[in-house]
Parts: structure tokens; C-alpha cells; sequence
């Protein structure tokens, strides 16, 4: 007798929608924060400075190509572009409409499982799990993220089409996947390996990766087209120190990144909103115990995967999910502009969510009703409310930076932000706490030098604030210069009396990189004095 298909009626539609977006919903008062205010709030493109048409012919920032970081997401952009010209430049409207599209990935991904044979009850459990996962929930509470959301909305779309046979039709939808996020080229190799687990003909096979080759040669090729690059991405050391340090460095930074994901999908605290210089603690040795259980995810998450074909389709394939999405984004392959970061965990964890899904529907009889449905409750509560409090700290940037210092207490980025928010409250003993941490982590760079010497010259202690700068300046030659240190020595100089200078050097910052928000705030705060 065949098993009915779980069916998308409009209630079930509607708690799943609710359980979705309840753990966001607050983040309708967030304004533009990180990396929103480049992407959105600053973009000539989505503020219309620019030509609708540039959103293709610039990258995901807003930046032409000579000074491109190699994000290069035309539809994204012009995802993005099309909401703020049309209906305005509101960050609640933008954070809505990523809660409501992230109800509607989740709803999708009901309907997704149950075409594939899943019962009722694991399509929901699954698509439950994935509603208030609160590791990845910086996809949906950052305007940026929506890039990720979209990437997976359509992918799952082109794995359905797929698993149908409909070659065509999957490859236009990953072509457009392609261009709304770059890293949706992870559904390539899972679709492979499923054909690989099926033995399909290989002419069949041929025909059917010719289609999705070509679509990948044209998306890397609009990409060489405008960026002048294949890769282009930024990463300087600062950002993602492994690519600095060797192979072997690459791969344990890489494997540290499974590592960290599995952890942070089970147990999602401490989180935070950059992992870079040096969070890692590079160099890494071949014992780290992340990068081991990062290795034990990656191989043994295949091999898994392999042997549980036959017996359990869904979590062979849920695992096969996670382990191939997350290795284009784990550094593994090619370097990133970022060393890890929580949204790229969106799409991944889906197949987490699956797997988890299936083991809790195989305990459901043999615990009972009551007990299991009490653990699902346990899990998607504790979910929901890390999720909630995650939305809470996207409120300011001082709660985010806060809730960093928690999370990675090793970033650079982390202290340094943390000593420019204090600087800029006016609270020197805090600031200058921070930016003394921010040296300790990383003595080589110049600008918790320069905000040191900026704390000194507020303070009236000039000669100090000379030789913070005196040993910034220094530094910033050392590595090839710091634009930061520019922004703590303009308000030296304002305090010496030499105004008209220290604005003069702010403008110029600003006419390097238009995005430099620290300096717009600056030039801001000294005109109006």
C-alpha cells in the first residue's frame, strides 16, 4: 500500500510559518548594522545613485571592480535594489521581508520532503528543527543574508527538478541560484553524489552535468566579465589568516570550520558576528580538537552517508547535504573573505535538520508518543529562545559587539570595534581597555595603536597620543598601510588645534572608500564643532 504524501494544508502552513518567524520577528527594530550598511544603506545601486543596470555590473557591495572584494551577486543585488527603490529605504521593511522569507524557505522545505516519500511527521520535525536553528540565524537577521536565504530557496527548487529528471528546467534554476550567491555551486556536487549513490547511465549522467557545466561557465564568466577576475576575493591576513600560512594551515583552517559547525548546530552559544584574526588561533596544530572533530564530520559524514543509502535514503542524503554545501564556504577549496561566518551555516544545516528529523521519528515509537513529542518540545524551545536572543543583540551594534566579546574573545576585529564603540560614547577607560586587548591579539597592526593615541589626545596627554601614533604610523608601513589609524590621528590633530586638516584627511579616506562609515561619522561629529 503506498504511503500517502504529507499534505500543506493552510494551518499546518501557518504554524510552521509562525514557528519560523516568532524567534525574529522582533528584528523588525534593527536598523542597517555590519556588513547592511555597505550592502544596502551606502550602496549606490540600492540608494539610487547608480543606474539600476550597474547591480550587474557591480559587485554585491555596490563597488566597481577596481576595488571589488570578489562578492559578486548580481541577482542579490538587484533582489535588494528593487525593494529599496520601490518601497524605500527602511531597514524594518527589509528585516521583515527576510522573516517572512525564511517562513517560506521553511514551508518549502516541508513540501520539499514530503515529495521525496518523507512521512508527515519527519517533514515536519525536519522543517521545525530548521524554523528556530539559532547558529544560522545571522542569514535572517542581517539584509546581506537574504543573498544566502534566496541561494538555498532556489537551490532546493533546482534539487527537486533534478530528482524529477528535468535537466533543463534544474539547470536554469541553478544558473539563476549562481548569480543570486556563489556558493549555491555546492548543489552541483550534491545532485553528483545522489547520481553516484543511484548509478545512473552514464549517458544519461553526461548529458545531464553538460547542462549544469554550462550554466556554472556561464556564471563564472559574467564574473570574469565584470570583476576582471575568477576569484577576486580579500584575504588579507587580517580577515582570514589561513591562506597566509601554508597548505597545511589551509586545511586545518578548513577543518576547524566543520568543526565549529557541527558544534555550534548542536549547542548554539556562544555566537558571534566575526571569527577573523585571530578567533581561530592559528597557527593550528594537527591536535586541535575542532579541526579533529571538523575531520571526523567531513569524512565520516560521507562515508555515513554512503552506507545508510540503502537503509535510509533522507538522512544519507541529509548528511551528503551538509557535508558538500559547507565545503565550498569552509575554505577548503578556495579562499574566502572570511575565515567562518554564521550565515554561511544557512543552507548547510538543512541537512542536519533532515537527519536530525529522522532519527527522532525512529525514536518516536520506541519511547512513545508522550516523551518524544515532550524532546521535540525541549529542542525547538531551547532553539527559539537562543534564536530570540540572537535577535536581541542584532538590536545595536554594542549589544553585537558585546555578545562578540563572549563569543570570540580572540578576534581583533572584536576589541577593536568594542574600543571605537567606548571612544565614541565617551568612555576612555573602557575604550582604552579594549583597544590594549586588541594589541595584545595582534601587536603587528596599526589601528588600536592610532584609537590608543585618539584616547590619549581627548585625554589631553599628548605626548603619549604622539607616540601611539609614532608606533602606528610605523606598523602601517611595516604592512603596507592602515586606513584606520587615519581616523584616530584626524581627531589628534583636531585636539592640536589643527581642524581644517584633520577634516581634509577624513575626506580623503572617504574619497578612497566611499563605504568607510567610521569616517563619515567623524567628519560628521568634527563639522558640527
Amino acid at each position: 500500500m503506498t504511503k500517502p504524501k504529507p499534505a500543506m494544508t493552510p494551518r499546518r502552513a501557518l504554524w510552521l510559518g509562525l514557528l519560523a518567524a516568532l524567534p525574529f520577528v522582533a528584528s523588525v527594530r534593527n536598523g542597517y548594522l555590519m556588513d547592511d550598511r555597505v550592502a544596502v544603506a551606502e550602496n549606490p545601486v540600492a540608494t539610487a545613485r547608480l543606474p539600476l543596470a550597474q547591480a550587474v555590473t557591480r559587485d554585491f557591495w555596490g563597488r566597481d571592480a577596481a576595488h571589488t572584494i570578489g562578492s559578486y551577486r548580481p541577482l542579490g543585488s538587484l533582489a535588494i535594489a528593487l525593494e529599496t527603490r520601490g518601497l524605500g529605504l527602511h531597514p524594518w521593511l527589509s528585516h521583515a521581508m527576510n522573516v517572512l522569507l525564511h517562513s517560506t524557505i521553511v514551508v518549502g522545505l516541508f513540501l520539499l520532503l514530503g515529495r521525496l516519500g518523507a512521512s508527515t511527521r519527519i517533514s515536519a520535525l525536519a522543517a521545525a528543527l530548521f524554523a528556530t536553528l539559532a547558529a544560522p540565524s545571522e542569514a535572517v537577521l542581517t539584509i546581506v543574508g537574504r543573498a544566502d536565504m534566496l541561494s538555498l530557496l532556489l537551490g532546493m527548487a533546482a534539487t527537486w527538478l533534478h530528482l524529477r529528471s528535468r535537466a533543463n528546467a534544474a539547470a536554469a534554476v541553478f544558473l539563476v541560484a549562481l548569480l543570486t550567491k556563489e556558493t549555491a555551486v555546492g548543489f552541483i556536487l550534491v545532485w553528483a553524489v545522489i547520481d553516484f549513490v543511484q548509478t545512473k547511465g552514464w549517458t544519461r549522467w553526461i548529458q545531464t552535468y553538460a547542462l549544469y557545466g554550462g550554466a556554472l561557465a556561464f556564471a563564472f564568466a559574467l564574473r570574469y566579465l565584470v570583476l576582471g577576475s575568477f576569484s577576486g576575493w580579500d584575504t588579507e591576513p587580517l580577515v582570514n589568516p589561513a591562506f597566509h600560512l601554508g597548505l597545511a594551515q589551509q586545511i586545518l583552517g578548513g577543518l576547524k570550520a566543520y568543526g565549529l559547525a557541527v558544534m555550534l548546530l548542536i549547542r548554539p552559544t556562544p555566537l558571534s558576528y566575526d571569527y577573523s584574526y585571530n578567533a581561530f588561533g592559528f597557527p593550528l596544530g594537527p591536535g586541535d580538537p575542532i579541526a579533529v572533530i571538523g575531520a571526523i564530520a567531513l569524512v565520516g559524514g560521507l562515508a555515513l552517508s554512503y552506507r545508510l543509502r540503502r537503509r535510509s535514503p533522507l538522512a544519507a542524503g541529509g548528511l551528503a547535504w551538509f557535508v558538500l554545501l559547507f565545503l565550498p564556504v569552509s575554505n577548503l577549496l578556495v579562499p574566502l573573505p572570511t575565515v567562518f561566518a554564521e550565515r554561511l551555516l544557512y543552507a548547510p544545516a538543512l541537512g542536519l535538520c533532515v537527519v536530525g528529523a529522522v532519527g527522532l521519528d525512529a525514536l518516536w515509537p520506541r519511547v512513545g508518543p508522550r516523551w518524544a513529542g515532550a524532546l521535540v518540545g525541549v529542542l525547538v524551545a531551547t532553539q527559539s529562545a537562543a534564536s530570540l536572543m540572537r535577535t536581541v543583540a542584532w538590536h545595536s551594534p554594542m549589544h553585537l559587539y558585546l555578545s562578540a566579546d563572549e563569543g570570540a574573545s580572540g578576534s581583533f576585529r572584536v576589541q577593536y570595534n568594542l574600543g571605537c564603540a567606548y571612544f565614541d560614547r565617551g568612555d576612555s577607560v573602557r575604550s582604552e581597555k579594549y583597544a590594549r586587548r586588541a594589541i595584545e591579539t595582534a601587536p603587528m597592526w596599526a589601528a588600536p595603536r592610532g584609537l590608543l593615541g585618539a584616547i590619549y589626545a581627548v585625554d589631553g596627554q599628548m605626548d603619549l597620543a604622539a607616540r601611539e601614533f609614532a608606533i602606528g604610523q610605523r606598523l602601517a608601513n611595516d604592512a603596507g598601510g592602515d586606513h584606520m589609524l587615519r581616523h584616530s590621528y584626524a581627531v589628534f590633530l583636531w585636539k592640536k588645534g589643527e581642524k581644517e586638516e584633520a577634516r581634509r584627511l577624513l575626506r580623503t579616506a572617504l574619497r578612497e572608500d566611499p563605504s568607510d562609515v567610521r569616517a563619515k561619522r567623524l567628519l560628521a561629529t568634527l563639522m558640527q564643532k
